[in-house]
């Protein structure tokens, strides 16, 4: 029997080691993974990553072994940067040098100054394997870059927001007698900055690299640091049969089972090995007094409306106090300023902005407050949503399941939703590398995910209504007992606070369920007391349901009610009886119109049994739909296999609450033969044919009065 993906994670030796950073909450987690580590590895790093006051920029874990400091970074996949950074706080400078001695690189281990914003910064960065020695500049976070793939690997390609700025050869590592000795200065020359990189093992020869460069970004104060630079992504080969994917190997039965055995490992060495950079010694010399660290704002992002206000969360790279401004105009006049409290271990925090009666729209604004300097974070705004009648129509846009962000979320954003409700499978985060599943590695992640270009698109003036399912808790299938720690600390303290939640908007009331964290075995037998949803869930979504006036109900669950077509366990089968349960209740003691929207499963559909619609609006954005097919049986309306997104609009008509309710898909295959809309691209000798994925199809809809 193969083992589990929990007995993976607990047994490699690889993801073994304690995290980096704190848990949320009143003080810091020390719980890691269980395991030896690496030969050799030591403790992890305190909250203050590192001793003396070293942070970080991506998503990455770090260790100590003896007096080095050893950083791995955790994903390229998008839209995490492959460069991970870890840098001084609170030694700051123009002018200066950094230098280190350097044991292991990698794929790309670098000294890093002149970090005068998260991510951007220039570097020194050595590839030991190729000997190649390169000066970069780095300007800010990956854009739209999509998967890596097999090119991105055979030639190790720069991010599309890194640019060399001069670059010689070396000597591989191996070729020097110890550790080498890396220096990389900078000076100001008439506002012009002055590289010089230098690299010297034991008793060799030196090498050296200059360059000059005047990006306006950087001719300014930043920090030191050290960087490492991820290699979690590989093609498949003939040692991985029937893999279309490395980034499956963390979240299919099959990859698990390829990585038990011995070439799995010596795959796993391989990519620790490419991540991993080792330092000692290192020494930060500034050219004039150093100044105090700034705390950027990563993420602001505007959550459940909460009458006429929001539930907003906020995230920084620095631990700060943040103070919030809102106002019913964009040039925040008449502000109203929230202090927001100190940031917790995850360096975010949530809080309540109450809004304004009869403001249409809110507008809200983060500042950062550390060491007596504050950095304004970006304008975000939504709509003012009190429970009842309301003026305009509001819109919310329910999906689930995308392990990438393309054409689905631009046709999203073009419908200029209200608020973005994602019933689970948020990017994959279990898929973005074998090395990125820990606390710290999770934290870059979701600090990550809500920074995407693409999701900001929609979210700079909408509400994000999002929920985990089995991916984003860090195992597939997923239930109470095998639900890994650090898909709950990292996601309740950076993402949402809580599991699961309600919120009133105009006419219509919204229940969004959490279908992993308190659910039964599900070898259980199926009996009303075998839980999706645990007892208290359960009670409170029954007795909420009971108590709203609203005349429409809709409940977010990212598992199928009715027909789900793959093999995993869910409300449609192996927990029936809970289902029935919930369902005659609702049709016995709830008013007004209930339908469920549901994810999962990678296949669209529109089923009524007696009365109760699902929605299933499944997959957001996927390369392929796989093995899933479309739903056949009792009350299917409407179903295929494609990309999809659901629509839900609400207001008032002649007086009269409305609900409209429709499906969208994206992308059209022309020529399938089939009447699949996979949204694929033409493949030599396939059935399907081209695409546009510019094109969208409403495939059903209905209005309920």
């Amino acid at each position: 029997m193969a083992p589990t993906r929990r007995d993976f994670l607990l047994g490699t030796t690889a993801l073994g080691a304690s995290t980096l950073l704190p848990g949320c909450g009143d003080g810091p987690s020390e719980a890691g993974n269980a395991g030896s580590g690496p030969a050799n590895r030591g403790a992890a790093a305190s909250p203050g990553y590192w001793e003396g006051g070293w942070r970080a920029d991506g998503v990455l874990n770090a260790y100590f072994d003896g007096d080095a400091r050893i950083l791995q970074a955790g994903s390229e996949v998008y839209p995490s940067d492959r460069r991970s950074v870890a840098f001084l706080e609170d030694v700051r400078f123009l002018d200066g040098a950094v230098e280190a001695d350097i044991a292991a690189a990698g794929a790309g281990a670098g000294l890093v100054i002149r970090r005068s914003l998260p991510f951007f910064y220039y570097a020194l960065i050595y590839q030991a394997e190729t000997g190649l020695l390169e000066l970069v500049r780095h300007l800010g976070r990956p854009e739209g870059v999509g998967e890596v793939n097999a090119e991105a690997f055979a030639g190790f390609l720069l991010p599309s927001n890194e640019t060399v700025l001069a670059a010689t050869i070396t000597q591989p590592l191996g070729a020097f007698s110890g550790p080498a000795r890396m220096v990389l200065a900078a000076e100001s020359v008439g506002g012009v900055t002055q590289l010089t990189g230098r690299l010297q093992g034991p008793g060799g020869p030196e090498f050296s690299v200059t360059a000059s460069d005047d990006a306006p970004e950087l001719q300014q104060p930043g920090e030191a640091g050290l960087l490492a630079t991820a290699v979690s992504v590989f093609p498949s080969g003939p040692n991985i049969p029937n893999m279309t994917s490395t980034r499956a190997l963390t979240v299919t039965d099959q990859g698990l089972a390829f990585m038990a055995s011995p070439p799995g490992q010596a795959y796993l060495q391989v990519v620790e090995q490419a991540s991993t950079a080792q330092f000692s010694n290192v020494s930060i010399a500034p050219a004039e007094l150093s100044e105090a660290s700034p705390a950027h704002v990563l993420t602001a992002t505007t959550l459940e409306p909460i009458g006429n206000g929001a539930l907003v969360t906020v995230s920084t790279d620095l631990p700060a106090k943040v103070v919030i401004d809102y106002a019913d105009n964009p040039d925040f006049a008449g502000a109203v300023s929230l202090n927001a409290g100190h940031t917790n271990g995850f360096d975010a925090l949530f809080a309540k902005i109450p809004g304004f009666a009869g403001a249409p729209r809110v507008y809200w604004r983060a500042r950062s407050e550390r060491q007596g300097r504050t950095v304004i974070g970006p304008v975000r705004s939504f709509r003012s949503m009190p429970k009842g009648a309301i003026e305009q129509p509001l819109k919310f846009i329910f999906g689930s399941c995308a392990t990438q962000m393309t054409w689905t979320f631009r046709h999203i954003r073009d419908e200029q939703p209200d608020g973005l409700v994602w019933l689970g499978d948020l990017n994959y985060p279990d898929a973005m590398g074998l090395l990125a599943q820990t606390e710290s590695a999770y934290t870059g992640l979701w600090k990550d995910f809500l920074a995407a270009r693409e999701l900001r698109d929609i979210l700079d003036t909408a509400c994000f209504l999002p929920q985990r399912d089995d991916h984003d808790y860090g195992l597939n299938d997923s239930y109470g007992e095998t639900v890994p720690e650090h898909g709950i600390t990292t996601w309740e303290g950076i993402v949402h606070p809580g599991t699961y939640y309600r919120y009133d908007a105009g006419p219509l009331g919204v229940w969004v369920l959490d279908q992993r964290r308190f659910q039964d075995d599900p070898a259980l037998p199926d009996t009303v007391d075998k839980s999706m949803l645990g007892p208290a869930q359960r009670d409170w979504l029954l007795e909420t349901l009971a108590a709203s006036d609203q005349p429409f109900k809709i409940v977010g669950a990212p598992m199928p009610l009715f027909l789900a077509p793959n093999p995993n366990q869910d409300w449609s089968k192996g927990f029936t009886a809970e289902r029935d349960y919930i369902l005659d209740f609702i049709r016995t003691q709830v008013s007004g119109r209930v339908i469920f929207v549901s994810g999962d499963s990678h296949s669209g559909a529109v089923i009524e049994q007696d009365g109760i619609i699902d929605i299933r609006s499944s997959p957001l954005d996927i390369p392929s739909p796989g093995w899933v097919t479309a739903s056949e049986g009792e009350g299917v309306i409407w179903s295929d296999v494609g990309k999809f997104y659901c629509v839900a609009e609400t207001g008032l008509a002649d007086g009269r609450p409305f609900l409209d309710m429709r499906m969208v898909r994206v992308g059209i295959v022309v020529n399938s033969g089939q009447g699949i809309g996979t949204g694929l691209p033409a493949v030599a000798g396939s059935d399907f044919g081209l695409t546009d994925e510019h094109i969208t199809e409403i495939v059903w809809q209905q209005r309920f009065e």
